[in-house]
């Protein structure tokens, strides 16, 4: 009899592509249709507080205090359409009390499906929850460079639920 861990599928399993992938914005309103050419991956690190004991100065207990997400950052090269800057602008309420408030509605779900070799099986969700724009940029332009024209937007959120 052998100790330790027994796998139940021993079949050779590759990793998938990183290519291969599609994005959706999900909300309670239409919020963009976009291809995206590069994605972030998602990054948590866990915030501890370190509690002493009285007394002791031999041990410390430490507790999860919070979990932080890294924001993301989806490219696209851009088109016709002004999407990505109308979900950017559009999220904000007027000024309240010299600050802009996010409407609720704004709060988002973003769905980033893996797929298969195949390119049709989703064999893979990450769903970031409570999703805001936190930024837009658009390229420089310039005369002398060959460079495509890529949009970015940088999105923070609240949950991770990968499925």
């Amino acid at each position: 009899m052998s100790g330790g861990l027994t796998f139940s599928d021993t079949s050779r399993k590759d990793p998938y592509k990183t290519f291969n992938f599609r994005v959706s914005f999900v909300g309670k309103r239409r919020i963009a249709k976009a291809g995206f050419s590069f994605v972030s991956g998602v990054k948590a690190s866990v915030e501890l507080a370190e509690i002493t004991e009285g007394g002791r100065s031999d041990f410390v207990h430490r507790a999860i205090q919070r979990v932080n997400y890294e924001p993301i950052v989806m490219e696209r090269g851009a088109s016709q359409d002004h999407d990505l800057i109308k979900v950017f602008a559009g999220q904000f309420d007027v000024m309240q009390g010299g600050m802009m408030l996010t409407k609720d509605d704004n709060l988002a779900i973003v769905k980033i499906e893996q797929l298969d070799r195949d390119g049709k099986t989703v064999v893979r969700t990450t769903e970031l929850q409570g999703v805001i724009v936190v930024g837009y940029e658009e390229p420089d332009r310039d005369a002398m460079s060959s460079e495509s024209f890529i949009e970015r937007i940088t999105i923070r959120f609240q949950h991770v639920d990968i499925k």
